[in-house]
């Protein structure tokens, strides 16, 4: 198994991890695609769940709705990849975010920080999702706050991180950097066309007009679209490198309010 991911996808590792075990038990097409079928089922749940925490239960029905009928995303949910589980830790880690953000405790700081380590350890190139959540808290000068949580994230990560940067580059030589021109098809593929592009941003913006939340939450964060990085930062970083932007799976939208 590490003699695998020292040359294969260590950027997806945990999900390699997982299918390990799974495989003990079958090798059929059932078991192998089993995980990430699993793991896209828990996604609609988890998105429908940050969508509540963040703006009441109208917006979370939205988000699971929206998750669960995207073509792009139910083609992905049935590949034998990593991409599920890193959608389905990208959910946790955003709805524990908004718990940090409500309650800064320490036991919310710590289920943020686990979240989000799950979920760069279920895919690396997420560093750019979590780039994104600290800009919008940056942006609210509470940056302080989620500080702690953010370096024992990265750093349980780093070696990880470390091994990809440092020893195995080789393993994103071979993507090619987008054009400029790609980028409004991109953002319809995640979405699962411009219909559903259409429909993803009219929610959104009936989701962001108030400003603040039920509970009384100001943050207005979500994460209710089927990706793991986000997509201007994801576009941005492949255009000047080799990045997984050729690879749509591992794109995130972040929607928020100004």
């Amino acid at each position: 198994m590490l003699h695998f991911l020292k040359g294969e996808d260590a950027d997806f590792g945990l999900y390699y991890v997982v299918v390990h075990l799974i495989l003990k038990l079958g090798t059929t097409d059932a078991w192998v695609r089993g995980p990430s079928a699993v793991f896209a089922v828990a996604s609609v749940g988890a998105a429908g769940w940050c969508g509540v925490r963040w703006r009441g239960w109208s917006t979370g029905l939205i988000a699971a709705v929206l998750l669960a009928v995207n073509p792009f995303w139910l083609y992905y949910a049935q590949e034998a990849r990593g991409y599920a589980l890193a959608l389905f830790a990208a959910l946790l880690s955003t709805t524990a975010l908004l718990g940090a953000l409500r309650r800064p405790d320490r036991r919310s700081l710590q289920l943020y920080a686990g979240a989000t380590a799950l979920l760069l350890f279920a895919s690396l190139f997420a560093i750019l999702y979590v780039a994104a959540q600290a800009a919008v808290v940056a942006a609210r000068r509470l940056a302080r706050r989620l500080a702690p949580a953010w370096l024992v994230a990265v750093g349980v990560a780093m070696p990880l991180m470390a091994w990809m940067v440092l020893v195995e580059r080789g393993q994103l030589s071979w993507i090619r950097r987008p054009a400029a021109g790609a980028l409004p098809t991109v953002v319809a593929r995640v979405e699962g066309g411009w219909p559903a592009l259409i429909a993803v941003l009219a929610a959104a913006a009936w989701a962001c007009r108030r400003r603040s939340a039920p509970i009384g939450d100001v943050w207005l964060v979500t994460d209710p679209e089927p990706a793991t990085t986000p997509l201007p930062a994801g576009w941005a970083d492949a255009a000047l490198r080799p990045s997984p932007a050729r690879r749509f799976g591992r794109i995130q939208v972040v929607l928020w309010s100004p």
